[in-house]
């Protein structure tokens, strides 16, 4: 069994900086049982070990809303705006 060394450009880092923001989303915003809860903390540690960045994580509460109040396009933007910084 040979390891394949991976090398990650911008691009990379950038997605796993915005599956660590969604899955701060998800863990603050869901019901989760204690295992999920350190599977996903220990996940998020883990990808923010390897971008070599912490995620700031805002403690104020989301509050989640009907999904017809959902603004996708400014999730969308402001994904977009994280990408060109």
């Amino acid at each position: 069994m040979t390891a394949r060394i991976l090398v990650m450009d911008h691009k990379d880092k950038i997605a796993i900086e915005n599956l660590i923001i969604i899955a701060r989303y998800m863990q603050d915003n869901s019901v989760l049982g204690t295992a999920e809860e350190k599977l996903l903390e220990k996940s998020i540690q883990r990808a923010q070990n390897l971008i070599g960045v912490i995620v700031d994580h805002d403690d104020s509460e989301i509050d989640l809303c009907d999904i017809s109040e959902l603004d996708v396009d400014a999730y969308i933007k402001a994904l977009k705006n994280r990408k060109k910084s």
